[in-house]
């Protein structure tokens, strides 16, 4: 019943936060938010809501520190790409997420170990309702990847996939700074 419960709920904020967007309804709020911290809060939350246990690998690299975004936006991209990697990877396998800033740029990363993607399932992966795998053993709806390019696109920035079978997948997003600073303001 629990789980019927969450399946319903997940699909219900899916499709309200994929209609806001597509109808561009979705009101961005940026703040400044640590983005380190915010990695390693949202990888501890990933954590303690999955059935299987992962090993998460965190890097932060560069001195980039606060940025201006909505933390629920990015909460999405970010829980969503986790949810992936671990529901998509096999038991106790290794995770890794890189945060990285570059030219102007902050670059979220996260590596599995799971069993890839066909160059076919990728073509339509960022379509709302498409899941690679239907038999069922994996919870979810096939938003998750279609909100998270929706709100990527809405912050003009990219997201990239790179997947080879029996290896894993990559999945890169590439957002542009609107407010870069090394320092907190006003939070």
């Amino acid at each position: 019943m629990k789980a019927a419960i969450q399946y319903t709920t997940r699909l219900f904020e899916g499709v309200l936060i994929l209609d806001e967007v597509e109808s561009n309804r979705l009101a961005v709020q940026p703040s400044s938010i640590d983005l380190e911290q915010f990695c390693q809060n949202s990888i501890s939350e990933v954590q303690a809501t999955s059935e299987t246990p992962h090993t998460i690998h965190f890097v932060y690299e560069g001195e980039q520190r606060y940025a201006d975004f909505d933390r629920n936006l990015l909460q999405q991209i970010f829980g969503n790409l986790l949810s992936n990697a671990m529901n998509y990877s096999p038991t106790s396998s290794n995770i890794y997420v890189r945060l990285m800033h570059e030219g102007g740029q902050i670059i979220f990363q996260v590596q599995d170990e799971g069993a890839g993607i066909s160059t076919e399932d990728q073509a339509h992966l960022f379509e709302p309702f498409y899941r690679v795998r239907k038999d069922g053993n994996v919870a979810g709806v096939g938003l998750g990847l279609a909100i998270a390019k929706r709100i990527v696109d809405l912050h003009g920035g990219t997201i990239n996939l790179q997947s080879e079978i029996g290896v894993g997948t990559t999945v890169t997003v590439t957002l542009p700074l609107s407010n870069p600073t090394n320092e907190e303001q006003g939070a």
